[in-house]
């Protein structure tokens, strides 16, 4: 069974070709056309899947223009308080995480290394064999008539086993807690949390226009 490419990587592909001459089948340029197409009904969705596609500072810039319309459009719809200056930061951080979505400490992996797992467990004291009390000058009691604790455990019978290593784990990311995304800044979280939610909905809008400009099975990611 052949692998079909996905829409994102022929666009991709497309979009980074030397070669956009027309042919009598299924081309760069008929992709980079249904692109284009798709841009008409989904402008936002469009500038922000070129961005994903190509990174180039001109994509990007659209791509932040974007985000700010989107972020207008919800603020208007959820009657946020906005400044220009909360607005350039929830589409700037939006942006950030939509583009760059992996956990800069543990690079999208979730953890960061392996880690020795040593439960720490009790054990019967050894000098005083569990009860609690010891006789250092041959009374078990003192003056006062009160037992002697034992030096070793304290008087509490238990002492704590050095710990042995019995199994090894993932050592999970303290950042991103085993998600592998960037963590969402504190600052405005909700707000762009709800932002790149609708990025990445319009995205796969566009990605799904090309598909079926291009009439094509492929999966759009």
């Amino acid at each position: 069974m052949i692998h079909e490419k996905t829409i994102l990587e022929r666009l991709s592909g497309a979009k980074n070709s030397s070669d956009l001459s027309h042919k009598p089948t299924r081309c760069d340029v008929d992709y980079m056309g249904a692109l284009g197409a798709a841009g008409i009904k989904h402008k936002h969705g469009s500038s922000l899947l070129d961005a994903d596609l190509s990174q180039s500072r001109e994509d990007v810039t659209k791509a932040y223009k974007a985000a700010e319309g989107i972020v207008r459009i919800l603020a208007g719809k959820r009657r946020w308080i906005m400044t220009p200056q909360k607005l350039r930061i929830i589409a700037t951080q939006a942006l950030r995480l939509y583009l760059i979505p992996a956990c800069p400490h543990c690079h999208g992996r979730g953890y960061t290394g392996v880690e020795t797992v040593k439960p720490e467990t009790l054990t019967p004291c050894p000098d005083c064999r569990d009860k609690g009390s010891k006789e250092p000058t041959g009374r078990a009691v003192s003056a006062s008539g009160l037992p002697i604790p034992c030096p070793t455990c304290n008087g509490k019978r238990y002492v704590k086993k050095p710990p042995e290593p019995t199994h090894y784990a993932p050592k999970v990311c303290s950042h991103c807690h085993g998600s592998g995304k960037r963590p969402v800044p504190p600052q405005y979280n909700r707000e762009i949390r709800d932002v790149l939610a609708v990025m990445e909905s319009k995205r796969r809008a566009a990605g799904l226009a090309v598909k079926r400009q291009m009439g094509s099975r492929m999966e759009v990611e």
